[in-house]
């Protein structure tokens, strides 16, 4: 198995910690695997709705309910917003 030497937070170091001591988890690197399988699920269920919703945009598009430039903006604001969702060091700050 690879190793990576990672530097925590003081307050990452004492989540990981407690997780530790309630007995949850053996050690450290069991705490932060099952914290990146939570990242990688989280992230392929955002990619999930990003897929969907641009389907349900293409599908209203093409209905040709919408007039004018509708869902152009709406596709714009979507590019715009499309950046993956904030890291785990960003969310626990």
């Amino acid at each position: 198995m690879p190793t990576r030497n990672v530097n925590l937070t003081t307050e990452l170091d004492r989540f990981v910690l407690k997780k530790v001591k309630s007995g949850r988890y053996e050690n450290a690197s069991e705490v932060v695997r099952a914290a990146l399988r939570t990242l990688e699920r989280e992230e392929q269920q955002y990619e999930a709705k990003l897929v969907a919703l641009r389907a349900a945009i293409d599908e209203g598009d093409a209905s040709g309910v919408a007039k004018g430039d509708a869902f152009a903006r709406v596709r714009e604001t979507l590019k715009l917003s499309t950046a993956l969702p904030p890291t785990l060091a960003q969310r626990t700050r």
